[in-house]
C-alpha cells in the first residue's frame, strides 16, 4: 500500500459522508409525502381541503401529518398532528401513528376509542412519545363537532362572514404521557369553516404562540373574505367554496415570505347547506 492510499481512503470516506448528509433531506420529504393521504373524502354535506409544506430547514422535517376519514355512521374524522423528532425515524413513526388511528376509526367509528388506542401505543413507543395532535369528529347532518387537543393548539372556527374564534382546548396532554383523553363537543352550522393546523404555523422565532394565533385568526378571516360572493347568491357561495385555496392562502399570509423552521400543516372543512329535497308531483 502506498503512502497516498490512507489519504485517498479518508477522502472517499468524507465524500461519501458528504453525500449522505445531502441525500436524506430529499428522501425524508419524499417519504413523508408518501405517508400522507393522496386524496381526501368527498362528502355531500362537507368539503375538505389541506395544505402541507416541509420545513425550510431540512434537519427539522419529518413529523408533521394530517388525515381525514369518512366513517360509516355519516361522520368524518379529521386529524392534524406532529411527532416529536426529525428525520426518517420521525416520518416512520408518523406513518405508524396515522395507520393505527385510521384502523381504529374505521373499525369503531369512535374518536375516544381510537385516541385511547393511539395513546397506549405511544406510551410504549419511544418515537411516538409526546406526539401532539388535534383530532375531531364532525357530523355534518346533525351539526356537531367533537374534538380533543392532545398538547396541540385548538381548532379555529370561521363563520360565513369571516368572523373567527378559537375553540377551547380540552386540556389533554401529548400522547403517551398518561393524560386522560378529555373531549369537548360544540355545535356547528352550514357555512361554518373549521381550520385544524400544526403548531409550526403559529410558532415563529422572536414571537409568541399567542401572537401567532392572533395572526392566524386574522389571516384565516381574510382568506375566507376573499372567497365571499354576493350575499344574494349564498347557496352558490357555499357550494363553490374551496378549502384547498383557503389553506393555501392562510399559509401564504402567515409566512410573509419568510422560511419556516417546522413542517406546516393546515386542513379546513366547511359545512354545506342541506341538499334540496326533490319535488315529486302527481297530476
Amino acid at each position: 500500500m502506498t503512502e497516498d492510499a490512507p489519504r485517498q481512503t479518508e477522502e472517499r470516506r468524507q465524500e461519501t459522508a458528504s453525500h449522505l448528509q445531502v441525500v436524506p433531506a430529499a428522501l425524508i420529504a419524499q417519504l413523508q409525502r408518501a405517508l400522507l393521504p393522496a386524496i381526501l373524502p368527498v362528502l355531500p354535506r362537507a368539503v375538505i381541503g389541506a395544505r402541507y409544506q416541509v420545513a425550510s430547514d431540512s434537519d427539522a422535517a419529518g413529523g408533521g401529518w394530517f388525515d381525514a376519514i369518512a366513517l360509516r355512521d355519516g361522520t368524518v374524522a379529521m386529524v392534524v398532528g406532529d411527532v416529536a423528532g426529525t428525520g426518517t425515524r420521525a416520518a416512520a413513526a408518523m406513518g405508524q401513528l396515522r395507520a393505527v388511528l385510521g384502523d381504529q376509526l374505521v373499525t369503531h367509528a369512535d374518536l375516544d376509542v381510537a385516541l385511547r388506542r393511539a395513546d397506549a401505543i405511544a406510551e410504549r413507543t419511544p418515537e411516538l412519545l409526546a406526539a401532539t395532535m388535534v383530532a375531531a369528529q364532525l357530523s355534518p347532518a346533525e351539526g356537531w363537532l367533537r374534538y380533543v387537543t392532545c398538547g396541540h393548539p385548538p381548532p379555529l372556527l370561521i363563520g360565513p362572514d369571516g368572523g373567527t374564534r378559537f375553540l377551547a382546548g380540552t386540556g389533554t396532554g401529548p400522547l403517551g404521557t398518561g393524560s386522560p383523553m378529555l373531549a369537548r363537543t360544540t355545535p356547528v352550522e352550514p357555512g361554518d369553516c373549521l381550520l385544524l393546523y400544526a403548531a409550526g404555523l403559529v410558532q415563529r422565532r422572536g414571537s409568541t404562540v399567542t401572537k401567532g394565533m392572533q395572526e392566524l385568526a386574522m389571516a384565516a378571516g381574510a382568506a375566507v373574505a376573499t372567497q365571499e360572493q354576493d350575499p344574494g347568491r349564498a347557496g352558490e357561495q357555499l357550494s363553490t367554496f374551496d378549502p384547498d385555496r383557503l389553506c393555501g392562502n392562510v399559509v401564504e399570509l402567515m409566512e410573509h415570505g419568510a422560511g419556516h423552521a417546522d413542517d406546516i400543516t393546515a386542513m379546513a372543512v366547511r359545512l354545506r347547506p342541506a341538499p334540496v329535497v326533490p319535488l315529486s308531483l302527481l297530476l
